[in-house]
């Protein structure tokens, strides 16, 4: 214990004390080393960030071994670098650093620098490249970033920085390549973000931007890699992306973009698609792609069919050099309560189909439609379907509830009247409920005026916003009536007015 508080004394001392021995030395190399300024910002780095423990500070502190401290270069006397790039750096930055008002290059990356970003750093117009990527840093960008006006490549990926990004971050338009991923930085991307026309990369994917992408992309037009993913991005892509002709890798997983990718995307040189975990209904035709081979594709996640699938396929398989494609979303299933017909509409070629009732595969069953018997009391219905082209995905219909006294309340209206579907929101039918049916009212409100004399049914109030008034009229129900929700003028309840009743029978 004495010789670790002897170590830093005589490292508090030194640091104190170096400037004053350094000056001296620097006497008789007047323009070949750092200026007494740079000095006292280096030694303050080392001493805030425990420069003892660095696993290289070789060098550092040794006045007779200036050229050689590890990680910094220097021109003409002025410090133009400085890398200590997964040096093991603890601490945070002191505000002197930004004294070093001719550094070109800065990178502190995969440290463990904590703290804020000072406003300071806009002393630092010279510089070119700025990483601090992977750190501990917190905090919001200041506008301050706005002033590094030569700055080419900026990282700052992989820490917790959060807010909104400051408007004078689009004000440098000397960057080819901006890394912000990994943080928690949020709001919607400002229209701002076409200044940047030198980009070639944009990295900003794992934050919380949200809110659809501005137009004013497609001035981007250098751009090889735009990464996206892991946000809360949202709408269709805009049509400005046509002009992104350079662009070889599209990264936008994991948000909720729509719609259908554009056709013009197959004139990219892209060798990276990945879209998936988004809710696209469509992709290009690749067979026209110059080097279709080299694309990897990912989509799954999305709202793809096998007619999405199929022009991308030969009989030798896809025509990517990878392709990731199950699961995807849950296709529809349409009902016609006419004739109790259940169908799906999947495009592709070379689907085959499956039906199942109460999820047992129910022979003959194979095309896109099924008419169920009229008897069936209870049953849940859904298809399965696959294609011969096409290995790995299997699309199922949306499971679909019917029963054979299974009722909704679609419109305002008298019990007796023709306000009932046999499917939540489908055409009205011509019969009312029978013995034994099972009666929804899902957000409508609905009036019972005359008793039911086919025998009881099964009242199902499903929905906030739904009503039942039974006004002068007598219901029977089977089995216990839930009244929980029974309160007068509350909207989803039920109201019993004008000597009503409600008669609960138990089976």
């Amino acid at each position: 214990m004495n010789l670790k508080i002897h170590s830093i004394f005589r490292s508090v001392l030194l640091i104190l004390l170096w400037p004053l021995f350094f000056s001296a030395y620097a006497q008789e190399e007047e323009g070949q080393i750092p200026d007494s300024v740079e000095i006292h910002a280096l030694t303050q780095l080392y001493a805030s960030t425990n420069g003892e423990e660095w696993d290289d500070n070789t060098n550092w502190l040794k006045v007779n071994k200036w050229p050689d401290w590890e990680g910094v270069t220097y021109e003409n006397g002025d410090v133009v670098g400085l890398n200590l790039r997964s040096n093991d750096l603890h601490g945070s930055l002191p505000e002197v650093i930004y004294e070093l008002t001719a550094l070109q290059v800065l990178n502190l990356s995969r440290n463990k620098l904590s703290g804020k970003i000072a406003p300071a750093i806009g002393h630092l117009a010279n510089l070119e490249v700025l990483s601090l990527a992977r750190n501990e840093l917190t905090g919001r960008l200041p506008r301050e970033i706005g002033l590094l006006v030569r700055i080419q490549e900026l990282d700052l990926s992989a820490n917790n920085l959060d807010g909104q990004l400051p408007d004078e971050l689009y004000d440098l338009v000397s960057l080819k390549a901006l890394f912000i991923g990994r943080n928690s930085f949020d709001g919607e991307l400002s229209e701002e973000v076409g200044k940047l026309v030198n980009l070639e990369v944009l990295n900003i994917g794992d934050n919380l931007f949200e809110g659809t992408l501005p137009s004013s992309m497609g001035n981007l037009t250098k751009l090889y890699e735009l990464s996206l993913e892991y946000c809360l991005f949202r709408g269709e892509l805009p049509d400005s992306f046509r002009h992104l002709t350079s662009l070889e890798i599209l990264s936008i997983h994991q948000n909720q973009f729509s719609g259908t990718i554009p056709q013009y995307f197959v004139d990219f040189p892209l060798r990276n698609f990945w879209i998936d975990y988004n809710q696209f209904q469509g992709i290009p035709d690749f067979s026209s792609h110059a080097n279709p081979g080299s694309i990897r594709f990912v989509g799954r996640g999305n709202q793809l069919d096998f007619g999405d699938l199929e022009p991308n396929w030969t009989e030798d398989g896809s025509i990517f050099s990878t392709s990731r494609y199950d699961p995807q979303d849950s296709v529809a299933t349409f009902f016609s309560s006419s004739d109790r017909t259940y169908s799906v509409e999947v495009g592709g070629q070379y689907n085959r189909y499956q039906w199942y009732k109460s999820e047992t595969a129910i022979p003959g069953a194979v095309g896109p439609t099924y008419t169920a018997s009229l008897n069936d009391d209870l049953a849940t219905y859904q298809c399965r379907i696959t294609n011969t082209l096409i290995d790995d995905l299997t699309l199922w219909s949306e499971s679909k509830v019917t029963r054979a006294g299974q009722y909704y309340a679609i419109a305002d209206g008298d019990w007796d009247e023709l306000i009932w579907s046999r499917e939540k929101d489908g055409p009205v039918t011509d019969t009312t409920p029978g013995e034994g049916s099972e009666v929804f009212i899902i957000g409508k409100n609905v009036t019972l005026r005359q008793s039911l004399t086919t025998g009881p049914v099964h009242v199902v109030i499903d929905e906030t916003g739904a009503s039942l008034t039974v006004d002068r009229a007598e219901l029977t129900v089977v089995g216990s009536f839930d009244l929980t929700k029974e309160m007068e003028g509350y909207p989803g309840g039920v109201k019993v007015i004008n000597g009503g009743r409600i008669r609960p029978v138990h089976p």
